[in-house]
């Protein structure tokens, strides 16, 4: 018989495609400790329904792989990709759906004190988790590996850091305060400016950068876990940065055991400092000087590792985030 002809369909969209929806939602308490200095505790979250995902569909079945019919007989699918889909006229592609869900729930904790006395001050603490099944701007290269398997997905979201914290001050340095002349003008009515940023790190999962099973279509195969995988902080460099063995490549036409967030990067540790001052140059004339430092101690920031099972650099990071910055700033006010 004749070889049916390949039709050529760019993508579907879901029948039951609908509008995504969010819902927010919180409850904070807040309470002045001292004067000008307050306290609040919040509880923050909200949902995300029907957001926009998408799956493959159509995919080739691997060589080999045993079959039911309705008819209730076994058979053994053999032969060219193609006929190895479940419909051999259509290519295999990919179906929007609206089937996303993200849940965010955290507490935040929140101290400010007021500007007073030559000081301010802002701190916060967060413990957040993040869930569900969307991806993002990466959906398309993270699509589930079968049509019926998405839920496979669900779990910790890209973004996701457990636990972060911040501070931020201004702080109007006494130096030089009450001194006369030119000791006054040049060394006194400094300001320094800090913020300080901690995080936990984010997830992201280990896969398989290659075609196993000869079925065609970009997808996401996921390795196979056999251990945890995560080393101690004391254990890790940038030549390997988890335990590369324990993740294998899956075989036999199985799919591999390991979730989309295995793995944690590494956590972020950030100090920013800012130094301004303002020169008084005569009646409505000012003259503005500004230091700012990010990343003032130059710590280092690791970009996600390889995490593909099959890469020859698996296990290492590749990639830093911006070093220490400086900028100076001048503004003449007239």
């Amino acid at each position: 018989a004749a070889a049916a002809q390949e039709h050529v369909t760019d993508y579907f969209y879901d029948s039951t495609f609908q509008e995504g929806q969010v819902y927010s939602y919180s409850l904070s308490i807040q309470h002045e400790l001292l004067r000008a200095t307050k306290l609040e505790v919040a509880y923050v979250g909200n949902q995300a329904r029907h957001l926009r995902n998408a799956r493959f569909f159509n995919v080739a079945m691997p060589e080999g792989t045993r079959v039911r019919l309705l008819t209730g007989e076994w058979i053994t699918v053999t032969g060219a990709q193609k006929d190895r889909r479940p419909y051999p006229q259509v290519r295999p592609n990919w179906i929007t759906t609206s089937d996303g869900v993200n849940y965010y729930n955290s507490l935040q904790a929140k101290l400010e004190r007021q500007f007073r006395n030559g000081f301010a001050l802002s701190t916060g603490y967060t413990w957040a988790r993040a869930f569900g099944l969307n991806y993002g701007g990466s959906w398309f290269s993270r699509m589930p590996y079968e049509f019926d398997r998405r839920n496979t997905e669900k779990g910790p979201l890209d973004y996701e850091r457990v636990q972060s914290y911040y501070a931020s001050a201004i702080w109007q340095l006494p130096l030089f305060r009450n001194a006369d002349g030119w000791a006054s003008r040049l060394l006194g009515g400094w300001e320094l400016s800090p913020i300080i940023t901690l995080a936990s790190g984010s997830p992201f999962g280990v896969v398989v950068g290659r075609d196993l099973w000869d079925q065609g279509p970009r997808k996401v195969i996921r390795a196979d876990r056999v251990s945890t995988g995560q080393l101690p902080e004391d254990q890790r460099t940038v030549d390997r940065f988890f335990d590369t063995s324990a993740f294998k490549i899956p075989c036999c036409n199985r799919l591999g055991n390991a979730s989309h967030a295995s793995l944690r990067t590494d956590g972020l540790a950030l100090v920013d400092l800012s130094l301004h001052k303002a020169f008084r140059i005569a009646e409505g004339k000012t003259f503005d000087f500004r230091v700012d430092m990010f990343n003032a101690f130059n710590h280092p920031i690791f970009t996600t590792p390889d995490a593909t099972a099959d890469s020859p650099s698996f296990g290492q990071v590749l990639g830093t985030g911006d070093p220490r910055n400086m900028q100076l700033g001048f503004r003449f006010t007239f």
